[in-house]
């Protein structure tokens, strides 16, 4: 799997619990590690809440054409009523080192060690370690595409779902 929205989106539901919609989003200003800061549109079918205004259909499809307007992958910010919005686009975790730490962050509040290292030769190396010894390693072209799919593979490998 290649680093980008859908890797992302996996991280994001399956290792940090976020809730992810895809939805149309007015791309405000271009941030320099390649995020947008979005305005939500509140197209008509995106969500259930029926009492959104609909964007102009005519706006819509200049801004796509433009590609000022795009369907970008959003979690869902809960207050503390039970409603929920969407603010901005996910974090770009499998290509923003930045991002991957936080990814990192949730595997040690979950009792993994996780260890990473760049060897020349071969790219970059995430390993993780749980309680009992049981390890796993992963090698990739970058760093943040090695944590994040390091991660997942921990969800399909039976002896380190359980950390203690």
């Amino acid at each position: 799997m290649e680093a980008g929205y859908e890797l992302d989106v996996k991280v994001a539901e399956k290792i940090l619990g976020l809730e992810v919609a895809w939805r149309w989003c007015k791309k405000d200003y271009y941030v320099e590690d390649g995020w947008y800061s979005v305005e939500d549109l509140y197209v008509a079918d995106d969500d259930d809440d029926d009492d959104d205004p609909l964007w102009p259909p005519e706006e819509l499809e200049a801004g796509i054409k433009e590609g000022k307007i795009d369907k970008l992958p959003c979690a869902r910010i809960y207050r503390d009523d039970g409603s929920f919005f969407y603010h901005e686009t996910l974090p770009k975790y499998s290509i923003n080192i930045a991002d991957a730490e936080n990814v990192i962050k949730r595997l040690n509040e979950r009792g993994y060690d996780v260890g990473v290292r760049w060897l020349q030769e071969r790219g970059a190396m995430a390993e993780v370690t749980n309680a009992k010894g049981y390890s796993l390693g992963r090698f990739e072209a970058t760093v943040p595409l090695a944590v994040c799919l390091l991660a997942l593979d921990i969800t399909k490998t039976k002896d380190l779902t359980n950390p203690e």
